[in-house]
């Protein structure tokens, strides 16, 4: 009867079934606050719904999914990617399955900023399959496309987890849908690639290969401390210690 009144915009009324039912001593579940907090959330109405998260814990309930995904709408169509952080930190903690799908379906308006910030709030937690969920995720407005920004993260997203090849192919993909990479983007995608590649030489002894990399990285000005390391080690375990020197002393 709650749920019915409150579908129907007669949130006055649900409120006085909801006083009702604690007068008579029954004490209502998480589902009950549930409606609550998705009708709240459906208007924005963002102090009802944290009032109601708290509610929720005082009487000594568990928040689940759809109490997640309520407080989650709100959230991101307030631009408050903090929150939403700790939200998902919550859920991970409860080890409560995140159905990003379901989440992005109640939202699909976000500017580009706010898939970027909620594609890297994924990415810290090295969650890179739900950040990739929301980065190629539907748009609101038709014809809206990526902005450069959410490339950056999900091609950084992707270096964070190791999958060279995807932030390659992600980074190689930009020009066809419209966005055209800047120097954060092209740093992010071939450092990275040309750090693995170096890596995999340096694992195998392929001296000339690891050089031409590393030589290549020091032309774009890419090279940090990894890279020295890792031609050092190169040159090392080869026996070439005057080389080895060498890259030292350019650290």
């Amino acid at each position: 009867m709650i749920f019915i009144c409150g579908s129907h915009g007669y949130l006055s009324k649900a409120e006085a079934l909801l006083s009702e039912m604690e007068e008579r001593g029954i004490n209502p579940d998480t589902k009950t606050y549930n409606i609550f907090l998705s009708l709240s959330a459906d208007v924005g109405n963002i102090d009802a719904v944290l009032l109601l998260c708290r509610k929720i814990r005082e009487d000594g309930l568990f928040p689940d999914e759809i109490t997640h995904r309520a407080i989650l709408q709100i959230l991101c169509n307030r631009n408050m990617v903090q929150e939403v952080e700790a939200v998902i930190e919550e859920m991970e903690t409860s080890k409560m399955h995140i159905d990003t799908i379901k989440i992005l379906s109640l939202y699909l308006s976000l500017s580009s900023r706010t898939y970027a910030a909620i594609v890297d709030v994924y990415a810290k937690k090295g969650l890179w399959p739900e950040a990739e969920i929301v980065f190629y995720s539907k748009r609101g407005s038709f014809g809206q496309k990526r902005e450069v920004l959410e490339y950056n993260v999900m091609i950084k997203t992707y270096g964070k987890a190791k999958l060279y090849d995807k932030s390659f192919l992600l980074f190689k993909s930009m020009k066809t849908h419209g966005t055209w990479p800047d120097e954060c983007t092209t740093f992010s995608a071939i450092a990275r690639v040309c750090m693995e590649r170096l890596s995999l030489y340096a694992d195998l002894g392929m001296v000339s290969e690891a050089k031409m990399i590393y030589d290549h990285l020091q032309e774009k000005n890419w090279a940090n401390g990894v890279t020295f390391a890792t031609m050092i080690y190169v040159y090392k375990n080869m026996g070439m210690l005057d080389e080895a020197i060498e890259v030292a002393k350019e650290m």
